[in-house]
């Protein structure tokens, strides 16, 4: 965005209100994503992803006016929406249970690499002084090329195939996917019960299968269902809890934030982001292999409460610095400050508190839960929630942050965080080690 801004000559308010806009376009992508994932399967809606993403370049990568750049952008947060619901949804279901969080975060990882590419892409053109944000737009077809052959070797989602009556094939990939005939068996046995298929079909290739139309999202909020239910509440809850701790609007402010710390010059804000990138990103590797053997639950915790701490800190040294710009003092002097230091430091901890837990957890626990019909509904409410949240989020803190202040505003992410702790800590079950027809089971007790 600081690219597309510089390139564009946007103003930092016209960037702002962009940022509320694009969210509730990827509102829009997770929509129609869950209503595709069911229609014509998880790995057809992977490779539309892969069709609204070569769109893109072509519009942005063009763009001299404004309105070009978001008719772009609004293209980009649909395949947004569609990869946050789809990806993780196809990941969980395709994973042996064992190594399902292990599997399920690689989105998370490749997302912050992803940034840490765009932002070393704006440090050296920025060197270079070269109005570079359209070549790091057209470098999108080169993930795009890498997808298109991948996903000749990718298999549909056997959950799915089951749900479509489409047996055999899904027999197929489940001997592929699992590690003995044994397992491959059990799960298969397993998915059929969870999808109401009679024993007596089970080594049929193909059946007629009947669905029942009223599994709508409205189910998801069933009363008479309270295991539903509790997952449902979950599910939103801690995609709420994701934007309301104010992930995304202290990353939108990140340039704001480091110039209160004393980081003046454009170059050096740069590199400071592509530092924040860069341990997001290993926590999130991190995250990967932890998830598996500690848990869900005991990370997301762990995770959460190290934010807290964070957003205090931080919210306390951006008042503190407010009130030492009153006295007019050399703002390149500024980051010798003690307040200043742990300000970035505090920034550092919440934004590697977020990427351990908070992050990883939401896409992985999202993606296992709700039964089979209803997954793929589940998955793209909860993250057309996100979005909205994102959206409504990125707008409060766009009004607030002229007549309250950083810190005030930082302030309110830390209350809404200490709010999720104890949310999760009396509702959340631990989903580790569980395989997803197990799910139901595991919520309703």
């Amino acid at each position: 965005m600081t690219t597309l801004q510089k390139g564009q000559e946007l103003s930092s308010r016209l960037v702002e209100l962009l940022t509320v806009i694009i969210h509730i376009f990827a509102l829009v992508g997770s929509v129609i994503a869950g209503r595709a994932a069911d229609s014509i399967g998880r790995r057809l809606t992977i490779f539309s992803i892969g069709i609204i993403f070569f769109c893109v370049p072509s519009v942005m990568g063009l763009a001299s006016m404004y309105s070009v750049a978001l008719f772009g952008r609004f293209f980009a947060q649909v395949g947004v929406g569609y990869t946050l619901t789809i990806v993780p949804l196809y990941l969980a279901e395709v994973s042996p249970a064992f190594s399902r969080g292990f599997y399920t975060c690689f989105p998370q990882v490749f997302i912050n690499t992803g940034m840490i590419i765009g932002y070393t892409g704006h440090y050296i053109f920025s060197k270079m002084k070269l109005n570079g944000w359209g070549f790091l737009i057209w470098e999108e077809l080169i993930p795009l090329t890498l997808l298109a052959v991948v996903l000749r070797a990718m298999p549909e989602s056997p959950r799915w195939l089951i749900l479509k009556g489409r047996l055999r094939e899904a027999r197929s990939i489940l001997c592929w996917t699992s590690s003995s005939i044994q397992e491959s068996e059990c799960q298969y046995t397993n998915i059929c019960y969870a999808a109401n298929i009679p024993e007596s079909q089970f080594e049929e290739d193909i059946i007629s299968v009947r669905r029942s139309e009223s599994n709508t999202r409205w189910d998801l909020l069933r009363f008479s269902n309270p295991a539903l239910l509790h997952m449902s509440a979950c599910a939103i809850m801690i995609q709420l809890a994701q934007k309301a701790c104010g992930c995304d609007t202290i990353v939108l402010y990140l340039p704001q934030i480091l110039e209160k710390a004393g980081v003046v010059n454009i170059n050096e804000k740069v590199l400071w982001i592509l530092l924040i990138d860069l341990l997001k990103t290993v926590c999130a590797v991190v995250a990967a292999f932890l998830l598996d053997r500690y848990g869900r639950r005991k990370l997301l915790l762990i995770s959460i409460g190290g934010m807290v701490v964070s957003l205090v800190t931080l919210g306390s040294c951006l008042i503190n610095i407010d009130d030492i710009d009153k006295n007019r003092i050399d703002p390149n002097k500024k980051k010798e400050l003690w307040v200043s230091q742990i300000c970035i430091v505090s920034l550092f901890f919440y934004m590697g508190s977020f990427s351990i837990g908070m992050g990883p957890v939401g896409s992985v626990f999202i993606s296992e839960l709700f039964p089979l019909e209803l997954r793929a509904k589940g998955c793209s409410t909860a993250y057309a929630v996100n979005q909205g949240a994102s959206a409504l989020v990125s707008l409060i803190f766009f009004l607030l942050n002229k007549p309250v202040s950083l810190g005030g505003a930082v302030f309110s992410f830390a209350v809404a965080a200490m709010g999720a702790w104890l949310f999760f800590f009396v509702t959340m079950p631990e989903t580790k080690g569980f395989s997803l027809e197990e799910m139901l089971r595991l919520f309703g007790t």
